[in-house]
């Protein structure tokens, strides 16, 4: 009588304990970049919320120019989890967030009535698509471009 286990059995322990690391990994996977989208879809509504705030004083935001007051002001009041370099404000995903003032139309008839907000650094385009899937308050356009790896989704809200 033999004591112990084959190798026919420990071979079966080990592949059921890889397709159950597998599994785990997966899922452990998607729920963090639910958990990084959520947290993105968040830090943009509080970006538009604060610039609308910061701005409501003007008609449009011509006063918000090309430099980086605004950002440096929302990091100084802690709005990003993910922390700011720089005074650049850091997305989940790694990325950068982006808030530019949008003109509308053109020469005397150009209006600075819209901003965008851009969040660089996204996997794919399906996380993307995923973060632009909130309803954002006053966004007039959504779209994600750039490479597979790397795309950048820019909302603008007026």
């Amino acid at each position: 009588m033999q004591k112990g286990r084959s190798m026919v059995e420990m071979m079966g322990v080990l592949i059921l304990i890889a397709v159950l690391t597998v599994s785990i990994l997966s899922i452990w996977t998607q729920v963090r970049t639910k958990m990084q989208v959520t947290q993105s879809q968040n830090e943009i509504f509080q970006i538009a919320q604060n610039v609308s705030g910061l701005y409501s004083w003007a008609r449009d935001y011509s006063p918000m120019g090309a430099d980086t007051q605004l950002l440096k002001t929302l990091c100084e009041n802690d709005v990003f989890p993910g922390g700011c370099e720089n005074n650049v404000p850091m997305n989940p995903f790694g990325g950068e967030y982006l808030v530019e003032k949008t003109s509308v139309g053109e020469g005397s008839d150009a209006r600075d009535s819209y901003f965008t907000v851009t969040l660089t650094g996204l996997p794919s385009e399906g996380a993307c698509d995923e973060v632009l899937g909130y309803d954002f308050e006053n966004a007039v356009s959504m779209d994600c471009f750039g490479p597979e790896d790397n795309v950048s989704a820019v909302i603008v809200f007026q």
